[in-house]
């Protein structure tokens, strides 16, 4: 990923460029993680494109498959819902 690259500002990068021979070692990423795993880079909640599009992906499963809850393994932002509407918003 390169500074240019329109999701750039969606995680918490260290180094530009992102490259795969960055990669090698977990504990030298350029970018932030959950648990070292270069697989979940940690998402930048600060930013709001990253705020609308979770928030996005959660209705969307409420409105069509009337899911009543919904869980992330962690998270820095806290979402309560109630009957398909956003009652608390903390970030």
């Amino acid at each position: 990923m390169e500074k240019s690259h329109p999701y750039k500002d969606w995680f918490h990068i260290q180094e530009f460029p992102v490259t795969e021979d960055k990669l090698k070692n977990p504990r030298e990423l350029p970018y932030h993680t959950f648990a070292f795993a270069s697989y979940m880079p940690k998402l930048n909640t600060a930013n709001p494109e990253v705020r609308d599009y979770l928030l996005s992906v959660a209705t969307y499963w409420i409105e069509n498959f009337d899911i009543d809850a919904w869980r992330f393994g962690r998270c820095q932002m806290k979402l309560t819902i109630s009957s398909g509407e956003i009652l608390e918003r903390q970030f």
